[in-house]
């Protein structure tokens, strides 16, 4: 059962609906009422909420991890830079457990504030910098990805705390792998630390509450009048666009809620966008709405290097880029750096189970600004960026800390000049010579009066077909020059299947050899020999073992009637007895003794030895062979003549084989194979030398 009381400043009825709030916002006047000690108190009074479209609401109920909430209130927290967010407090247990639930472009993340142990002492906001790791008790290694401020502004329902509207309070974001968050907060000293995770609507128990949501918010857009020129504008997002230009004056206007204000008169643009704003089309299964449009470039020794880059909104999911550098595309979202393994001065870092390998650091400047943005964006806006590669696959880091580009030193220079200027202001804590750029740039946005908010962020992207964009948004893009490949261009001269494909071959290729090898059935047809010797060795020969015996050095032996098999191929092998520093040679020829057909063949067999400078040498062999290939089956006769250099060359060896597999064969095979593969491999290669061409940290060059 609730508590009952009269709101303190308009009398209206309030009610307390769990035990453990601390203040109810009044709907009827929006003063802030708080109980303590039995008393009702008016702590002052908000602002009426912005109207950002969510589907979530008070008294929306779900489910985390088994564990019910409902949705009690909310508050509204604008960024240094502009942008507003919600704020939602989840109840668990009746009010036992809080959840704080943030919303900001279509992103979630459920925090509870964590007891921190008394040994542990989390470091004051100022010491801390971008991308500094820190270990944070429960969650472990953890990464800052925001160091800034930001104010209540509005608030609903019924809250677990007081909030302060107007006060900036400073805080640090943090992020871990496993999409852990983590938020230091400076409104207390040391820092309170709410910590939890990075979660989805279906996470929580309401699926059916975001579809419905993306339902309903399909038209969400609402028609202005340009405050320079009267001429209407569709402003695609007035709850989060923060920047919308007109395309008819080309003026840039401030947009709050869909109210514009004047700010600056823009130059003509140059470039035009290819895709029209308010243009609609389904990429990546997603339904997108291009609502900006900016062109970016870098000068490099004098040259002007540009790409386009088109904001896309779809209702309830975060915003995309699709960017444009000549003629390629590619489709991508910021994702978290927690997980990101980011090393200053490393070549590689590793994210979303890839490896990007370092491509280009510049910086980066916004000259032509068209449609409507989430953040405060202007022309001459600038940003270290710096660019990673795994085809199709590329990641880009930017700082914002970098954001104007000036150096360490240029920046030493400007706050000196500014403290000469303010001789009654006190001198920084930290002498202006020992501050790195960081601390440079702080120490001018405070003199300034400024907020000087330290962001890094990280957007990964994927290449798209031209066809595929022209496709989905019904218009004509040229091809890109195939001369040029773009840097995430994937490389299809050598994919993973063509790979494949000639493994397989080569597995074949091996297996096939040596199931030959196996199966062979390598038939012995004659084995006999041939003699060098007189006449009476010759006729004794003959008589006791049919080889024949000749007193010179030549001699001549006929075998006949020898059975051949066809689909086989035959091998003479041949072995000279005590070749020495000579030569033997065996001149045959096979004669089909139905056919007539002659088939005629040789073999050397050469042997040579000796000692050359102390080391011994040899070369030859006195066994070689020659194979002839199949033959139809039927009866052969054979004829051979033997010569002998030297006299010490007693007798040759020789055996007749069929069906003798050779590993020459699988080899060529191999042969083949490799060289089906060079050229492939070849325009592979030359696609990434071409690629990597424009980068100083290329692979391919021992200067990077």
């Amino acid at each position: 059962m609730g508590t009952e009381a009269a709101c303190p400043g308009c009398g209206a009825p309030v009610e307390f609906g769990l035990a453990n709030s601390l203040v109810v916002v009044c709907e009827s006047c929006h003063s802030l009422v708080g109980r303590a000690d039995g008393h009702f108190q008016n702590y002052g009074k908000v602002a009426e909420l912005a109207d950002i479209p969510s589907p979530l609401a008070i008294g929306v109920q779900g489910t985390y991890q088994g564990k019910p909430f409902v949705v009690t209130g909310r508050i509204q927290i604008q960024h240094a830079a502009g942008g507003t967010w919600n704020e939602w407090y989840l109840a668990f247990r009746d009010g036992q457990l809080w959840g704080w639930l943030s919303e900001s472009q279509g992103r979630y993340a459920l925090t509870y504030r964590k007891k921190v142990p008394g040994q542990v002492e989390l470091p004051h906001l100022d010491t801390l910098d971008i991308e500094q790791e820190l270990t944070i008790p429960g969650a472990g290694l953890m990464r800052v990805v925001e160091i800034g401020q930001a104010t209540t502004l509005a608030a609903e329902g019924e809250l677990p705390f007081r909030p302060h509207p107007g006060e900036p309070v400073s805080y640090a974001d943090l992020s871990g792998s496993g999409g852990k968050v983590a938020t230091l907060d400076g409104s207390e000293t040391p820092p309170a630390l709410y910590q939890g995770q990075a979660v989805t609507l279906a996470r929580l128990g309401l699926s059916e509450l975001a579809a419905q949501f993306r339902q309903n918010t399909q038209t969400a857009a609402v028609q202005v009048d340009c405050p320079s020129c009267a001429a209407p504008l569709t402003v695609q997002t007035p709850d989060q666009s923060l920047r919308v230009t007109c395309g008819t004056c080309d003026a840039l206007h401030d947009c709050n809620q869909g109210n514009l204000a004047f700010l600056a008169k823009l130059e003509q643009p140059e470039a035009k966008p290819k895709i029209p704003l308010g243009t609609t089309g389904t990429l990546a299964g997603r339904a997108f709405t291009v609502i900006g449009f900016l062109q970016r470039q870098v000068t490099w020794q004098g040259t002007v290097y540009p790409w386009y880059e088109y904001l896309l909104s779809c209702p309830g999911e975060p915003f995309h880029w699709l960017i444009d550098s000549e003629q390629h595309w590619s489709l991508g979202t910021e994702i978290p750096a927690g997980p990101i393994e980011y090393r200053a001065g490393a070549r590689r870092i590793s994210a979303t189970g890839r490896s990007f390998r370092l491509y280009d650091k510049s910086v980066a400047e916004t000259v032509v600004v068209l449609g409507e943005f989430y953040w405060r964006v202007e022309v001459g806006e600038k940003v270290q960026a710096t660019d990673y590669i795994a085809p199709p696959w590329s990641l880009s880091r930017e700082s914002s800390h970098h954001t104007d580009g000036r150096t360490r030193h240029q920046l030493f220079e400007a706050a000196s000049d500014l403290s000469k200027e303010h001789t009654d202001q006190p001198p920084p804590q930290k002498p202006l010579h020992r501050m790195n750029r960081s601390d440079l740039l702080q120490h001018l946005a405070g003199s300034a009066g400024e907020v000087a908010t330290r962001e890094v962020h990280y957007t990964a992207c994927r290449y798209i077909p031209h066809t595929d964009v022209a496709d989905a948004f019904a218009v004509k893009l040229r091809h890109p020059s195939k001369r040029r490949p773009g840097r995430i261009q994937p490389n299809l001269n050598l994919t993973f299947a063509h790979v494949l494909v000639l493994s397989a071959l080569v597995v074949a290729a091996v297996l096939t050899g040596m199931i030959t090898h196996m199966t062979a059935p390598q038939r012995l047809v004659k084995n006999t020999s041939i003699m060098f010797g007189n006449k009476a060795s010759q006729r004794k020969s003959m008589r006791h073992n049919g080889s024949f015996r000749a007193p010179d050095k030549a001699a001549t032996l006929h075998l006949e009637s020898l059975k051949l098999d066809a689909r086989q191929n035959i091998r003479i092998r041949c072995h000279a007895y005590s070749v020495s520093n000579s030569w033997a040679y065996v001149d045959g020829h096979l004669y089909n003794e139905e056919t007539g057909v002659v088939i005629p063949f040789g073999v050397e067999m050469s042997y040579y030895h000796g000692v050359s400078g102390g080391e011994s040498w040899s070369e030859g062999s006195p066994t070689s062979s020659v194979f002839l290939s199949a033959v139809p089956a039927g009866t052969y006769s054979v004829r051979l003549s033997a010569q002998r250099s030297h006299r010490q060359t007693s007798s040759i060896h020789i055996q007749i084989h069929q069906g003798v597999p050779r590993w020459t064969t699988t080899f060529l095979l191999l042969g083949a194979i490799l060289a089906l593969a060079a050229y492939p491999a070849y325009r592979y290669f030359t696609f990434e030398m071409a690629r990597w061409s424009e980068s100083d940290y290329s692979p391919y060059s021992n200067s990077s």
